[in-house]
C-alpha cells in the first residue's frame, strides 16, 4: 500500500509532462553554458536544446556559428534561426554529417534557415550535408553548401536520404556540394551531388541547385557519376532552377548531369555540364525550360534569360519566356525561393499564371546592372521605429541629388516606370542617413543604350520621388511596400 501511495505521484507527474504545452527553447552561441534556454538565459549549444525539447516545441536560434553535429533524435521540433542562413552558420568542420534525421520524424519537424556547411561523410553512404533514413521531415529555407559525402557508392553531397524517408525539400540554396565516388576494386559511382532522394514521396520544391557534383574517381573502369544537381527515383520536382551541376566519371558512365529518375514540372535546367539531352536523364519534364532534346508538352526550349547568370543573378529578366509559362496545376508555395508573391501577372496580360524556375518575376522591383552616373548620389536613411528592439525598420529612398532636389532621368525611356533593387543586408539601425553612390536601378522592359542618370542640376519644378519600405533585417527580404510617391520617371 505505501509503494502504491509513493508511484501514484509519480504517474500524475509522467501524465502532466506528456500533455505539456508547446514551448518555445532559445539557443545563443555566446551564451553562458549553464543557460536554461529561456529567453533571457538561453543555451549555448542546439543539440543542448534538443535534448531538453519534446516534441512541439519550437527551438530558435540566434546568429553565430555553431561547430556541432544535430540530430532531431525522433522529436518533431521546429529548429528555426531568428536571423536567415546568412546569419546563421552550423558547420560540420569536414568532420562528419551536420544533421541527421534517422528516427522517425514526421513532417512537423522542421529544420528553418540555416546555412549547413562542410559536411563530410566519408564512413558511410548517404549525405554530406544531412542525412534522412526512416524519416520524413521539412527541410526549409536553408543554405546548404560545401558539404561532401564520399565512399564507394556516394549518394546525396547536399542531402542523402535513403528509400525509407521522404522530406519535403523548400525553397533551398543548395550549392557546391559533392557526391564522390572511391572504390578501388569494386564498381563504385557518386550519385545525386546536391540531392539523392530514393523514394518517390520525396518533395522537391522551389530550391536553387546550383554548382554540385557527381563524380567518380574509381580506380576501375565501370565507376558512375549520375545526377549533378539531383538524383531522384521517380518523384516529382516542382519549380526548381538547376544551374552549372556537372557529373563526371573519367572510365564509364556520365548521366543527368542536372537531374537523373526525376519528374520536372515548372523548373530551369540551363549551363550544366556535360550540356544538351543528357543534363535531364530517365525522367520526364513538362512546363520547364530545358535544353533542346528534352520534349515535354509544355517545354520551353531556348533561353529562360536571366537577369544576370554571370552575377549567379538567376531572376527572371523582363523579357524571360519563363514568365508566365508554368503549370498552375501542380503544387506549389504562396511564395518563391526569395519570398515574394507566387502566380503574379508578369506579363500584364490580365491573368496570373506561375513562372517556371525557383523565382516568380516581380515586375515592381527589378535589378539589372546598369551603373548610376551623373556625380549625385542615392541618398539612404532608415530609423528604428519607438520602442522597437526587433528586426524591422522604416526605410526611405530619395532619388536625388544630396539636397534631395532632383529627380531621375533615363534617356529614351519613353516615361518607364522606375523600379529598385532593395537586396541590403544591414546589421544594426541605421539612424543617420546614408549615401549609396552605386545603387543599382531599373525599368522593366529594361532600356537599353545609356544608362541612368542622375543630373547634379535641374530646372525649378523637377519633382522628387520617395518610397516608404518596410524591410526587414534578419532576413533581407521586403515584406511589404508602400510607395508614399508614385516612382514614375518624368
Amino acid at each position: 500500500m505505501m509503494s502504491t501511495t509513493r508511484l501514484l505521484p509519480l504517474g500524475l507527474m509522467l501524465l502532466c509532462f506528456a500533455c505539456a504545452p508547446p514551448r518555445d527553447w532559445y539557443v545563443d552561441v555566446n551564451a553562458d553554458c549553464l543557460g536554461s534556454g529561456t529567453e533571457q538565459d538561453p543555451f549555448c549549444t542546439i543539440r543542448r536544446a534538443i535534448d531538453a525539447a519534446n516534441s512541439g516545441d519550437t527551438i530558435l536560434v540566434r546568429p553565430g556559428t555553431y561547430f556541432e553535429f544535430i540530430d532531431f533524435r525522433g522529436k518533431d521540433l521546429v529548429l528555426k534561426s531568428t536571423h536567415g542562413p546568412r546569419h546563421t552558420i552550423i558547420d560540420g568542420q569536414s568532420r562528419g554529417i551536420v544533421v541527421r534525421f534517422e528516427s522517425g520524424e514526421t513532417k512537423a519537424s522542421f529544420l528553418d534557415g540555416f546555412t549547413i556547411q562542410n559536411g563530410r561523410n566519408g564512413r558511410s553512404n548517404f549525405g554530406g550535408g544531412i542525412f534522412c533514413d526512416g524519416s520524413s521531415p521539412t527541410i526549409s529555407g536553408n543554405w546548404i553548401l560545401d558539404n561532401k559525402v564520399g565512399s564507394a557508392l556516394a549518394f546525396g553531397g547536399g542531402i542523402g536520404c535513403t528509400e525509407t524517408a521522404s522530406p519535403r525539400i523548400l525553397k533551398n540554396w543548395i550549392a557546391r556540394n559533392v557526391a564522390h565516388g572511391n572504390s578501388s576494386i569494386l564498381a563504385g559511382g557518386g550519385f545525386g551531388g546536391g540531392i539523392y532522394a530514393a523514394s518517390p514521396d520525396t518533395l522537391i520544391l522551389g530550391n536553387l541547385i546550383q554548382e554540385n557534383r557527381a563524380v567518380d574517381g574509381s580506380l576501375v573502369r565501370n565507376g558512375k557519376a549520375i545526377g549533378g544537381g539531383i538524383h531522384a527515383l521517380g518523384c516529382e520536382i516542382v519549380n526548381n532552377t538547376l544551374v552549372g551541376n556537372s557529373v563526371r566519371a573519367p572510365h564509364f558512365i556520365e548521366d543527368g548531369s542536372a537531374t537523373y529518375g526525376a519528374d520536372l514540372v515548372n523548373c530551369i535546367v540551363r549551363a550544366n555540364s556535360p550540356s544538351g539531352p543528357v543534363e535531364v536523364s530517365t525522367g520526364t519534364a513538362r512546363f520547364s525550360c530545358v535544353p533542346v532534346g528534352v520534349d515535354g508538352p509544355g517545354n520551353i526550349q531556348t533561353s529562360p534569360e536571366f537577369l544576370d547568370i554571370n552575377q549567379d543573378d538567376y531572376r527572371l529578366a523582363c523579357s524571360s519566356p519563363c514568365i508566365d509559362a508554368g503549370d498552375d496545376s501542380v503544387l506549389s508555395l504562396l511564395v518563391d525561393f526569395e519570398g515574394n508573391a507566387r502566380r503574379v501577372d508578369g506579363d500584364s496580360d490580365g491573368t496570373s499564371q506561375i513562372d517556371i524556375g525557383a523565382h516568380e518575376f516581380d515586375a515592381e522591383f527589378r535589378l539589372i546592372g546598369l551603373p548610376i552616373s551623373g556625380g549625385a548620389p542615392v541618398r539612404f536613411g532608415a530609423q528604428a521605429p519607438p520602442g522597437e528592439a526587433g528586426n524591422l525598420a522604416g526605410v526611405f529612398l530619395s532619388l536625388g541629388d544630396a539636397a534631395g532636389g532632383n529627380g531621375i532621368v533615363v534617356p529614351g525611356s519613353g516615361g518607364q516606370r522606375l523600379n529598385l533593387d532593395l537586396d541590403l543586408f544591414f546589421g544594426l539601425w541605421l539612424n543617420t542617413p546614408r549615401v549609396i553612390r552605386n545603387m543599382t536601378l531599373a525599368t522593366c522592359p529594361e532600356v537599353a543604350g545609356a544608362p541612368f542618370q542622375i543630373p547634379s542640376q535641374v530646372g525649378p519644378g523637377t519633382e522628387v520621388f520617395y518610397a516608404g519600405i518596410t524591410l526587414d533585417l534578419t532576413t533581407g527580404q521586403v515584406p511589404s511596400v508602400t510607395p508614399t510617391r508614385s516612382l514614375i520617371i518624368q
